[in-house]
Protein backbone atom coordinates (compact mmCIF):
# COMPACT_ATOMS: atom_id res chain seq x y z
CA UNK A 1 0.00 0.00 0.00
CA UNK A 2 2.87 2.37 0.86
CA UNK A 3 4.53 1.57 -2.46
CA UNK A 4 1.41 2.55 -4.40
CA UNK A 5 0.46 5.66 -2.40
CA UNK A 6 3.78 7.43 -1.76
CA UNK A 7 4.68 8.29 -5.41
CA UNK A 8 1.31 10.07 -5.79
CA UNK A 9 1.83 11.90 -2.49
CA UNK A 10 5.27 13.09 -3.64
CA UNK A 11 3.95 14.27 -7.02
CA UNK A 12 0.97 16.04 -5.41
CA UNK A 13 3.20 17.68 -2.78
CA UNK A 14 5.68 18.97 -5.35
CA UNK A 15 2.89 20.35 -7.55
CA UNK A 16 1.28 22.15 -4.59
CA UNK A 17 4.57 23.24 -2.98
CA UNK A 18 3.78 21.41 0.27
CA UNK A 19 6.43 21.22 2.97
CA UNK A 20 8.43 17.96 2.69
CA UNK A 21 7.84 17.25 6.37
CA UNK A 22 4.19 16.53 5.56
CA UNK A 23 5.01 14.33 2.56
CA UNK A 24 7.79 12.14 3.93
CA UNK A 25 5.60 9.74 5.93
CA UNK A 26 2.25 10.44 4.26
CA UNK A 27 1.69 6.91 2.93
CA UNK A 28 2.67 5.34 6.26
CA UNK A 29 0.09 7.45 8.06
CA UNK A 30 -2.55 6.41 5.53
CA UNK A 31 -1.74 2.76 6.25
CA UNK A 32 -1.88 3.34 10.01
CA UNK A 33 -5.40 4.69 9.57
CA UNK A 34 -6.64 1.52 7.89
CA UNK A 35 -8.43 -1.28 9.70
CA UNK A 36 -5.97 -3.76 8.18
CA UNK A 37 -3.17 -2.13 10.22
CA UNK A 38 -5.06 -2.72 13.46
CA UNK A 39 -5.89 -6.27 12.35
CA UNK A 40 -2.22 -6.95 11.61
CA UNK A 41 -1.27 -6.03 15.17
CA UNK A 42 -3.99 -8.22 16.60
CA UNK A 43 -2.95 -11.18 14.48
CA UNK A 44 0.70 -10.75 15.49
CA UNK A 45 -0.33 -10.89 19.14
CA UNK A 46 -2.62 -13.86 18.47
CA UNK A 47 0.28 -15.77 16.88
CA UNK A 48 2.21 -15.69 20.15
CA UNK A 49 -0.73 -17.19 22.06
CA UNK A 50 -1.26 -19.83 19.36
CA UNK A 51 2.40 -20.83 19.49
CA UNK A 52 2.19 -21.12 23.27
CA UNK A 53 -0.97 -23.22 23.06
CA UNK A 54 0.64 -25.50 20.50
CA UNK A 55 3.82 -25.82 22.56
CA UNK A 56 5.79 -24.46 19.60
CA UNK A 57 8.05 -22.21 21.63
CA UNK A 58 9.55 -18.87 20.66
CA UNK A 59 12.13 -20.17 18.18
CA UNK A 60 12.32 -21.84 14.79
CA UNK A 61 15.71 -23.48 14.27
CA UNK A 62 16.87 -23.59 10.65
CA UNK A 63 20.58 -24.35 11.02
CA UNK A 64 21.71 -25.79 14.35
CA UNK A 65 25.31 -25.16 15.42
CA UNK A 66 26.80 -23.37 18.45
CA UNK A 67 28.11 -19.87 17.77
CA UNK A 68 30.10 -17.13 19.45
CA UNK A 69 30.40 -13.54 18.30
CA UNK A 70 29.87 -9.83 18.70
CA UNK A 71 26.23 -8.78 18.30
CA UNK A 72 25.48 -6.53 15.34
CA UNK A 73 21.92 -5.35 14.68
CA UNK A 74 21.32 -4.65 11.01
CA UNK A 75 20.27 -5.93 7.61
CA UNK A 76 22.14 -8.88 6.15
CA UNK A 77 21.47 -7.39 2.72
CA UNK A 78 23.38 -4.24 3.71
CA UNK A 79 26.35 -6.40 4.73
CA UNK A 80 26.84 -7.94 1.29
CA UNK A 81 30.48 -7.64 0.26
CA UNK A 82 31.75 -7.17 3.79
CA UNK A 83 34.09 -9.46 5.68
CA UNK A 84 34.60 -9.47 9.42
CA UNK A 85 37.97 -10.00 11.09
CA UNK A 86 36.15 -11.08 14.23
CA UNK A 87 33.25 -13.47 14.88
CA UNK A 88 29.90 -11.71 14.45
CA UNK A 89 26.29 -12.56 15.37
CA UNK A 90 23.86 -10.71 13.08
CA UNK A 91 20.38 -9.76 14.34
CA UNK A 92 18.31 -9.00 11.24
CA UNK A 93 14.67 -7.95 11.46
CA UNK A 94 13.97 -9.34 7.98
CA UNK A 95 15.66 -12.03 5.89
CA UNK A 96 15.06 -12.10 2.16
CA UNK A 97 16.31 -15.54 1.24
CA UNK A 98 18.91 -14.87 -1.45
CA UNK A 99 21.54 -13.08 0.65
CA UNK A 100 25.11 -14.32 0.94
CA UNK A 101 26.40 -14.84 4.48
CA UNK A 102 29.66 -12.85 4.80
CA UNK A 103 32.88 -14.42 6.12
CA UNK A 104 33.14 -14.00 9.89
CA UNK A 105 29.39 -14.26 10.54
CA UNK A 106 28.80 -17.17 12.90
CA UNK A 107 25.05 -16.74 13.43
CA UNK A 108 22.07 -14.99 11.85
CA UNK A 109 19.00 -14.50 14.04
CA UNK A 110 15.87 -12.92 12.57
CA UNK A 111 12.33 -11.95 13.49
CA UNK A 112 10.99 -13.12 10.13
CA UNK A 113 10.00 -16.72 9.41
CA UNK A 114 12.49 -18.70 7.32
CA UNK A 115 11.75 -21.72 5.17
CA UNK A 116 14.05 -24.55 6.28
CA UNK A 117 14.75 -25.56 2.68
CA UNK A 118 15.16 -22.06 1.22
CA UNK A 119 18.45 -21.18 -0.47
CA UNK A 120 19.69 -19.01 2.38
CA UNK A 121 18.95 -21.83 4.86
CA UNK A 122 20.89 -24.37 2.79
CA UNK A 123 23.83 -21.98 2.52
CA UNK A 124 23.79 -21.39 6.28
CA UNK A 125 24.00 -25.12 7.00
CA UNK A 126 26.69 -25.56 4.35
CA UNK A 127 28.77 -22.79 5.95
CA UNK A 128 28.22 -23.98 9.52
CA UNK A 129 26.29 -20.83 10.53
CA UNK A 130 23.54 -20.81 13.18
CA UNK A 131 20.28 -19.58 11.60
CA UNK A 132 17.09 -19.21 13.63
CA UNK A 133 13.88 -17.15 13.77
CA UNK A 134 12.59 -15.59 16.99
CA UNK A 135 8.83 -15.01 17.42
CA UNK A 136 8.89 -13.47 20.89
CA UNK A 137 9.23 -9.66 21.10
CA UNK A 138 10.54 -9.73 24.66
CA UNK A 139 13.22 -12.29 23.80
CA UNK A 140 14.18 -10.33 20.70
CA UNK A 141 14.43 -7.16 22.76
CA UNK A 142 16.86 -8.83 25.17
CA UNK A 143 19.06 -9.86 22.25
CA UNK A 144 19.11 -6.44 20.54
CA UNK A 145 20.02 -4.86 23.90
CA UNK A 146 23.29 -6.81 23.68
CA UNK A 147 24.48 -4.92 20.58
CA UNK A 148 28.23 -4.54 20.69
CA UNK A 149 28.56 -7.28 23.33
CA UNK A 150 30.00 -10.76 22.75
CA UNK A 151 27.63 -13.68 23.28
CA UNK A 152 27.68 -17.44 23.11
CA UNK A 153 24.68 -19.10 21.46
CA UNK A 154 23.48 -22.67 21.78
CA UNK A 155 20.29 -24.54 20.94
CA UNK A 156 19.01 -26.41 23.96
CA UNK A 157 17.07 -29.66 24.03
CA UNK A 158 13.76 -27.76 23.95
CA UNK A 159 14.68 -26.18 20.64
CA UNK A 160 15.28 -22.74 22.16
CA UNK A 161 18.28 -20.51 21.46
CA UNK A 162 20.05 -19.59 24.67
CA UNK A 163 22.37 -16.59 24.73
CA UNK A 164 25.06 -15.95 27.36
CA UNK A 165 27.28 -12.87 27.42
CA UNK A 166 30.97 -13.79 27.29
CA UNK A 167 34.32 -12.04 27.20
CA UNK A 168 35.63 -10.96 23.79
CA UNK A 169 37.96 -13.50 22.16
CA UNK A 170 41.68 -12.91 22.35
CA UNK A 171 42.29 -13.97 18.72
CA UNK A 172 40.50 -14.03 15.39
CA UNK A 173 39.22 -17.59 15.92
CA UNK A 174 35.49 -17.67 16.32
CA UNK A 175 34.88 -21.18 17.49
CA UNK A 176 32.98 -22.02 14.34
CA UNK A 177 35.62 -22.87 11.78
CA UNK A 178 36.17 -19.35 10.35
CA UNK A 179 39.48 -17.57 10.51
CA UNK A 180 38.78 -13.87 10.04
CA UNK A 181 38.78 -12.98 6.38
CA UNK A 182 40.23 -16.28 5.25
CA UNK A 183 38.11 -18.40 2.95
CA UNK A 184 35.79 -20.66 4.91
CA UNK A 185 36.33 -23.49 2.43
CA UNK A 186 38.42 -23.92 -0.69
CA UNK A 187 36.98 -25.15 -3.95
CA UNK A 188 38.85 -26.26 -7.04
CA UNK A 189 36.55 -26.43 -10.04
CA UNK A 190 37.08 -29.11 -12.68
CA UNK A 191 37.75 -27.81 -16.18
CA UNK A 192 35.09 -28.78 -18.75
CA UNK A 193 35.69 -31.09 -21.69
CA UNK A 194 36.25 -29.58 -25.15
CA UNK A 195 32.89 -29.45 -26.95
CA UNK A 196 32.11 -27.92 -30.31
CA UNK A 197 28.31 -28.21 -30.50
CA UNK A 198 26.20 -25.15 -29.83
CA UNK A 199 23.40 -27.26 -28.34
CA UNK A 200 23.12 -30.86 -27.18
CA UNK A 201 20.19 -33.21 -26.53
CA UNK A 202 19.67 -35.01 -23.24
CA UNK A 203 21.29 -38.27 -24.41
CA UNK A 204 24.63 -36.45 -24.70
CA UNK A 205 24.53 -34.88 -21.23
CA UNK A 206 27.67 -35.92 -19.43
CA UNK A 207 30.34 -34.87 -16.97
CA UNK A 208 32.45 -32.04 -18.30
CA UNK A 209 29.88 -31.22 -21.00
CA UNK A 210 27.09 -29.87 -18.79
CA UNK A 211 26.72 -29.28 -15.07
CA UNK A 212 25.46 -31.75 -12.48
CA UNK A 213 21.92 -30.36 -12.71
CA UNK A 214 21.49 -31.59 -16.29
CA UNK A 215 23.48 -34.77 -15.72
CA UNK A 216 21.38 -35.78 -12.72
CA UNK A 217 18.11 -35.24 -14.59
CA UNK A 218 19.30 -37.36 -17.52
CA UNK A 219 20.18 -40.16 -15.10
CA UNK A 220 16.81 -39.90 -13.37
CA UNK A 221 14.90 -40.23 -16.64
CA UNK A 222 16.59 -43.60 -17.20
CA UNK A 223 16.17 -44.94 -13.66
CA UNK A 224 12.98 -43.56 -12.08
CA UNK A 225 9.74 -45.56 -12.21
CA UNK A 226 7.27 -44.52 -14.91
CA UNK A 227 4.90 -42.76 -12.49
CA UNK A 228 7.54 -40.08 -11.79
CA UNK A 229 8.10 -37.67 -14.68
CA UNK A 230 11.17 -35.64 -15.65
CA UNK A 231 10.72 -32.61 -17.94
CA UNK A 232 12.22 -32.70 -21.43
CA UNK A 233 15.33 -30.56 -21.71
CA UNK A 234 18.24 -29.56 -23.92
CA UNK A 235 21.44 -27.78 -22.98
CA UNK A 236 23.75 -25.05 -24.19
CA UNK A 237 27.00 -26.77 -23.11
CA UNK A 238 30.13 -25.58 -21.34
CA UNK A 239 32.28 -23.38 -23.53
CA UNK A 240 29.40 -21.87 -25.51
CA UNK A 241 29.54 -18.59 -23.63
CA UNK A 242 33.27 -18.28 -24.34
CA UNK A 243 32.72 -19.12 -28.03
CA UNK A 244 30.00 -16.49 -28.31
CA UNK A 245 32.28 -13.93 -26.67
CA UNK A 246 35.06 -14.68 -29.18
CA UNK A 247 32.73 -14.29 -32.18
CA UNK A 248 33.75 -11.29 -34.28
CA UNK A 249 30.79 -9.02 -33.61
CA UNK A 250 31.12 -9.59 -29.84
CA UNK A 251 34.87 -8.97 -29.52
CA UNK A 252 34.39 -5.43 -28.20
CA UNK A 253 32.21 -6.88 -25.42
CA UNK A 254 34.78 -9.59 -24.71
CA UNK A 255 37.61 -7.08 -24.39
CA UNK A 256 35.65 -4.92 -21.99
CA UNK A 257 34.63 -7.94 -19.89
CA UNK A 258 38.27 -9.15 -19.70
CA UNK A 259 39.38 -5.75 -18.39
CA UNK A 260 36.63 -5.76 -15.78
CA UNK A 261 37.52 -9.33 -14.76
CA UNK A 262 41.09 -8.14 -14.17
CA UNK A 263 39.66 -5.54 -11.80
CA UNK A 264 37.70 -8.21 -9.97
CA UNK A 265 40.81 -10.38 -9.66
CA UNK A 266 42.50 -7.58 -7.72
CA UNK A 267 39.58 -7.05 -5.32
CA UNK A 268 40.22 -8.01 -1.71
CA UNK A 269 37.82 -10.01 0.45
CA UNK A 270 35.63 -7.68 2.47
CA UNK A 271 36.28 -4.63 0.28
CA UNK A 272 32.63 -4.32 -0.73
CA UNK A 273 30.74 -4.83 -3.99
CA UNK A 274 32.92 -3.87 -6.98
CA UNK A 275 31.08 -1.72 -9.59
CA UNK A 276 32.61 -4.00 -12.23
CA UNK A 277 30.05 -6.69 -11.37
CA UNK A 278 27.05 -4.65 -12.49
CA UNK A 279 28.81 -3.53 -15.66
CA UNK A 280 29.73 -7.10 -16.66
CA UNK A 281 26.13 -8.20 -16.07
CA UNK A 282 24.92 -5.36 -18.29
CA UNK A 283 27.37 -6.14 -21.08
CA UNK A 284 26.63 -9.88 -21.12
CA UNK A 285 22.84 -9.62 -20.79
CA UNK A 286 22.26 -6.69 -23.14
CA UNK A 287 25.04 -6.47 -25.72
CA UNK A 288 25.94 -10.04 -26.69
CA UNK A 289 24.71 -11.15 -30.13
CA UNK A 290 23.91 -14.76 -31.01
CA UNK A 291 25.79 -16.44 -33.89
CA UNK A 292 23.39 -17.66 -36.54
CA UNK A 293 24.81 -21.19 -36.21
CA UNK A 294 23.82 -21.21 -32.53
CA UNK A 295 20.25 -20.11 -33.32
CA UNK A 296 19.84 -22.76 -36.01
CA UNK A 297 21.30 -25.62 -33.99
CA UNK A 298 19.52 -24.81 -30.73
CA UNK A 299 16.22 -24.46 -32.59
CA UNK A 300 16.67 -27.85 -34.24
CA UNK A 301 17.79 -29.70 -31.08
CA UNK A 302 15.08 -28.15 -28.91
CA UNK A 303 12.34 -28.87 -31.47
CA UNK A 304 13.45 -32.51 -31.67
CA UNK A 305 13.24 -32.72 -27.86
CA UNK A 306 9.66 -31.43 -28.00
CA UNK A 307 10.16 -27.99 -26.46
CA UNK A 308 7.15 -25.94 -27.61
CA UNK A 309 7.79 -23.21 -30.18
CA UNK A 310 11.44 -24.13 -30.72
CA UNK A 311 11.04 -24.77 -34.47
CA UNK A 312 10.03 -21.10 -34.89
CA UNK A 313 13.23 -19.63 -33.39
CA UNK A 314 15.30 -19.94 -36.57
CA UNK A 315 12.65 -18.75 -39.00
CA UNK A 316 13.25 -15.35 -40.68
CA UNK A 317 11.41 -12.60 -38.88
CA UNK A 318 10.69 -14.76 -35.84
CA UNK A 319 9.66 -12.81 -32.72
CA UNK A 320 10.06 -15.80 -30.40
CA UNK A 321 13.86 -16.10 -30.48
CA UNK A 322 14.85 -12.85 -28.76
CA UNK A 323 13.10 -13.66 -25.45
CA UNK A 324 14.91 -17.03 -25.41
CA UNK A 325 18.27 -15.38 -26.11
CA UNK A 326 17.59 -12.76 -23.44
CA UNK A 327 16.93 -15.50 -20.87
CA UNK A 328 20.15 -17.34 -21.83
CA UNK A 329 22.32 -14.22 -21.59
CA UNK A 330 20.75 -13.29 -18.25
CA UNK A 331 21.71 -16.71 -16.93
CA UNK A 332 25.27 -16.25 -18.22
CA UNK A 333 25.45 -12.80 -16.64
CA UNK A 334 24.48 -14.23 -13.24
CA UNK A 335 28.06 -15.52 -12.97
CA UNK A 336 28.69 -11.97 -11.76
CA UNK A 337 25.68 -11.64 -9.47
CA UNK A 338 26.85 -10.23 -6.16
CA UNK A 339 26.06 -13.32 -4.08
CA UNK A 340 27.70 -15.62 -6.66
CA UNK A 341 30.90 -13.60 -6.91
CA UNK A 342 31.14 -13.17 -3.13
CA UNK A 343 30.74 -16.93 -2.66
CA UNK A 344 33.50 -17.71 -5.18
CA UNK A 345 35.74 -15.12 -3.58
CA UNK A 346 35.17 -16.65 -0.13
CA UNK A 347 35.89 -20.13 -1.53
CA UNK A 348 39.11 -19.01 -3.21
CA UNK A 349 37.87 -19.65 -6.77
CA UNK A 350 39.93 -17.53 -9.21
CA UNK A 351 38.10 -15.27 -11.64
CA UNK A 352 37.58 -17.19 -14.88
CA UNK A 353 37.62 -20.71 -13.39
CA UNK A 354 33.82 -20.98 -13.30
CA UNK A 355 32.15 -22.43 -16.41
CA UNK A 356 28.44 -22.26 -17.09
CA UNK A 357 26.13 -24.33 -19.23
CA UNK A 358 22.44 -23.51 -19.60
CA UNK A 359 19.63 -26.04 -19.24
CA UNK A 360 16.49 -25.25 -21.25
CA UNK A 361 13.26 -26.83 -19.97
CA UNK A 362 9.56 -26.30 -20.23
CA UNK A 363 8.12 -24.85 -17.01
CA UNK A 364 5.85 -27.47 -15.46
CA UNK A 365 2.86 -25.48 -14.25
CA UNK A 366 2.25 -27.31 -10.99
CA UNK A 367 -0.58 -26.82 -8.55
CA UNK A 368 1.97 -27.37 -5.80
CA UNK A 369 5.76 -27.35 -5.62
CA UNK A 370 7.95 -29.10 -3.08
CA UNK A 371 11.50 -29.37 -1.84
CA UNK A 372 12.43 -32.58 -0.04
CA UNK A 373 15.59 -33.55 1.84
CA UNK A 374 15.85 -37.30 2.28
CA UNK A 375 17.98 -36.85 5.41
CA UNK A 376 16.94 -34.49 8.19
CA UNK A 377 18.63 -31.15 7.35
CA UNK A 378 19.22 -30.29 11.01
CA UNK A 379 20.41 -33.61 12.41
CA UNK A 380 21.55 -35.36 9.23
CA UNK A 381 19.66 -38.49 10.26
CA UNK A 382 19.12 -40.62 7.18
CA UNK A 383 15.58 -41.74 6.40
CA UNK A 384 14.06 -38.93 8.45
CA UNK A 385 12.83 -36.98 5.44
CA UNK A 386 11.96 -33.30 5.71
CA UNK A 387 9.88 -31.49 3.11
CA UNK A 388 8.21 -28.18 2.40
CA UNK A 389 5.25 -27.46 0.10
CA UNK A 390 3.84 -24.29 -1.45
CA UNK A 391 1.05 -23.50 -3.89
CA UNK A 392 2.25 -22.84 -7.44
CA UNK A 393 5.93 -22.99 -8.36
CA UNK A 394 8.91 -23.45 -6.08
CA UNK A 395 10.55 -20.04 -6.49
CA UNK A 396 8.32 -18.80 -3.65
CA UNK A 397 9.79 -21.47 -1.38
CA UNK A 398 13.50 -21.42 -2.26
CA UNK A 399 13.42 -17.61 -2.38
CA UNK A 400 11.95 -17.46 1.15
CA UNK A 401 8.98 -15.28 0.19
CA UNK A 402 7.10 -13.86 3.24
CA UNK A 403 5.08 -16.45 5.14
CA UNK A 404 5.65 -20.13 5.81
CA UNK A 405 5.53 -23.16 3.57
CA UNK A 406 3.71 -26.27 4.70
CA UNK A 407 6.51 -28.24 6.35
CA UNK A 408 6.56 -31.87 7.40
CA UNK A 409 8.81 -34.74 8.35
CA UNK A 410 8.15 -38.36 7.45
CA UNK A 411 9.86 -41.60 6.62
CA UNK A 412 8.97 -44.52 4.35
CA UNK A 413 6.63 -46.88 6.16
CA UNK A 414 5.75 -44.46 8.97
CA UNK A 415 2.06 -44.50 9.97
CA UNK A 416 1.60 -40.78 9.31
CA UNK A 417 3.71 -37.66 8.69
CA UNK A 418 4.41 -35.04 11.32
CA UNK A 419 3.27 -31.53 10.38
CA UNK A 420 5.50 -28.67 11.54
CA UNK A 421 3.74 -25.71 9.93
CA UNK A 422 0.70 -24.99 7.78
CA UNK A 423 1.07 -22.80 4.68
CA UNK A 424 0.89 -19.02 5.05
CA UNK A 425 2.59 -17.71 1.91
CA UNK A 426 0.87 -14.59 0.62
CA UNK A 427 1.49 -15.22 -3.07
CA UNK A 428 2.02 -18.04 -5.53
CA UNK A 429 3.81 -18.07 -8.88
CA UNK A 430 2.40 -19.84 -11.92
CA UNK A 431 3.43 -20.29 -15.54
CA UNK A 432 1.90 -17.62 -17.79
CA UNK A 433 -1.03 -18.47 -20.02
CA UNK A 434 0.25 -20.54 -22.92
CA UNK A 435 3.23 -21.80 -20.89
CA UNK A 436 6.87 -20.87 -21.12
CA UNK A 437 10.40 -22.24 -21.04
CA UNK A 438 13.00 -21.59 -18.38
CA UNK A 439 16.75 -21.16 -18.83
CA UNK A 440 18.48 -22.66 -15.78
CA UNK A 441 22.05 -22.09 -14.68
CA UNK A 442 24.21 -25.22 -14.56
CA UNK A 443 27.83 -24.60 -13.61
CA UNK A 444 30.90 -26.61 -12.66
CA UNK A 445 30.73 -24.91 -9.24
CA UNK A 446 27.36 -26.06 -7.80
CA UNK A 447 25.46 -29.23 -6.94
CA UNK A 448 28.76 -30.75 -5.78
CA UNK A 449 29.11 -33.50 -3.18
CA UNK A 450 30.24 -31.11 -0.44
CA UNK A 451 28.95 -27.78 -1.78
CA UNK A 452 25.41 -27.20 -3.02
CA UNK A 453 25.85 -23.58 -4.10
CA UNK A 454 22.08 -23.23 -3.68
CA UNK A 455 20.63 -20.22 -5.46
CA UNK A 456 23.97 -18.63 -6.33
CA UNK A 457 23.22 -18.46 -10.05
CA UNK A 458 19.99 -17.50 -11.77
CA UNK A 459 17.27 -19.37 -13.56
CA UNK A 460 15.28 -17.14 -15.89
CA UNK A 461 11.82 -17.83 -17.38
CA UNK A 462 11.55 -16.86 -21.04
CA UNK A 463 8.19 -15.25 -20.19
CA UNK A 464 7.89 -13.93 -16.62
CA UNK A 465 5.90 -16.04 -14.17
CA UNK A 466 2.48 -14.79 -13.07
CA UNK A 467 2.17 -13.76 -9.41
CA UNK A 468 -1.20 -14.50 -7.78
CA UNK A 469 -2.33 -13.40 -4.34
CA UNK A 470 -3.51 -16.41 -2.34
CA UNK A 471 -6.68 -16.66 -0.29
CA UNK A 472 -6.28 -19.06 2.60
CA UNK A 473 -10.03 -19.65 2.74
CA UNK A 474 -9.89 -21.21 -0.72
CA UNK A 475 -6.62 -23.15 -0.35
CA UNK A 476 -7.19 -26.94 -0.16
CA UNK A 477 -3.67 -27.48 1.16
CA UNK A 478 -4.73 -25.63 4.30
CA UNK A 479 -8.18 -27.13 4.83
CA UNK A 480 -8.10 -30.61 3.28
CA UNK A 481 -6.18 -33.12 5.48
CA UNK A 482 -6.86 -35.94 3.00
CA UNK A 483 -5.14 -34.01 0.19
CA UNK A 484 -2.21 -33.17 2.47
CA UNK A 485 -1.73 -36.81 3.39
CA UNK A 486 -1.86 -37.97 -0.24
CA UNK A 487 0.60 -35.29 -1.30
CA UNK A 488 3.08 -35.97 1.48
CA UNK A 489 2.91 -39.77 1.00
CA UNK A 490 3.58 -39.45 -2.72
CA UNK A 491 6.42 -36.97 -2.18
CA UNK A 492 8.09 -39.31 0.33
CA UNK A 493 7.80 -42.13 -2.22
CA UNK A 494 9.48 -39.86 -4.80
CA UNK A 495 12.27 -39.14 -2.33
CA UNK A 496 12.90 -42.85 -1.79
CA UNK A 497 12.95 -43.52 -5.54
CA UNK A 498 15.36 -40.65 -6.28
CA UNK A 499 17.66 -41.65 -3.44
CA UNK A 500 17.68 -45.24 -4.71
CA UNK A 501 18.58 -43.96 -8.19
CA UNK A 502 21.71 -42.37 -6.72
CA UNK A 503 22.84 -45.38 -4.74
CA UNK A 504 21.34 -44.41 -1.39
CA UNK A 505 23.05 -41.01 -1.18
CA UNK A 506 20.88 -38.43 0.61
CA UNK A 507 19.23 -36.09 -1.91
CA UNK A 508 17.97 -32.52 -2.11
CA UNK A 509 14.98 -32.78 -4.49
CA UNK A 510 12.76 -30.17 -6.12
CA UNK A 511 9.55 -31.08 -7.88
CA UNK A 512 5.94 -30.21 -8.67
CA UNK A 513 2.57 -31.93 -8.35
CA UNK A 514 -0.38 -31.45 -10.69
CA UNK A 515 -3.59 -33.47 -10.71
CA UNK A 516 -1.89 -36.49 -9.19
CA UNK A 517 1.16 -36.35 -11.48
CA UNK A 518 4.60 -35.85 -9.92
CA UNK A 519 7.53 -34.25 -11.76
CA UNK A 520 11.11 -34.02 -10.49
CA UNK A 521 12.77 -30.87 -11.82
CA UNK A 522 16.05 -31.11 -9.88
CA UNK A 523 18.01 -33.45 -7.63
CA UNK A 524 21.45 -33.05 -6.11
CA UNK A 525 23.47 -34.57 -3.26
CA UNK A 526 22.31 -33.17 0.05
CA UNK A 527 24.94 -31.30 2.02
CA UNK A 528 24.60 -32.67 5.55
CA UNK A 529 25.62 -31.14 8.89
CA UNK A 530 29.30 -31.69 9.64
CA UNK A 531 28.60 -34.21 12.39
CA UNK A 532 26.53 -36.34 10.02
CA UNK A 533 28.91 -35.90 7.08
CA UNK A 534 31.69 -37.58 9.05
CA UNK A 535 29.62 -40.75 8.94
CA UNK A 536 28.99 -40.53 5.20
CA UNK A 537 26.18 -39.18 3.07
CA UNK A 538 24.19 -42.34 2.47
CA UNK A 539 22.40 -45.29 3.99
CA UNK A 540 24.41 -47.88 5.86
Amino acid sequence: MVKHIQPHAVAFGEACDIDQAFILNFSEEVVRGQSVFVLSGLLSDLEKHLRQAAGAGAWQIVSQVPAVGEVIVGSLEDMQGKSFDRPVVVLAEQLGGMEDIPPGVTAVLTESSTDVLSHVAIRARSQGVLLASCFDDAEWGKLTALQGKHISLEVNTAGEVSAVQVDPPTSNGNGNGFAGTAASRRLTLAAPAPWTNWAIPEEHFGQGVVGAKAGNLAKLRKTLPSWINVPASVAVPFGTFERVMSWGINQHVAERVRNLQDELGRAEIGSGIPPALAEIRRLVSKELKAPEELVQELSRVAATAGLPGADDWSRPGSTTWQPVWKAITKVWSSQWAERAWLSRQACGVPEGQLCMSVLLQQVVDGQYAFVLHTANPLTGRHGDMFGELVAGLGEVLVGNYPGRALSFSDSPGAPEPQLHSLPSKRVALYAPQGGTLIARSDTNGEDLEAFAGAGLYDSVPVVPLAEVTLEAANEPLFWDPSLRSRLIDSIVDVGQAVEDAFGGVAQDIEGVWREGQLVVVQARPQVLPESASKNGNGRK
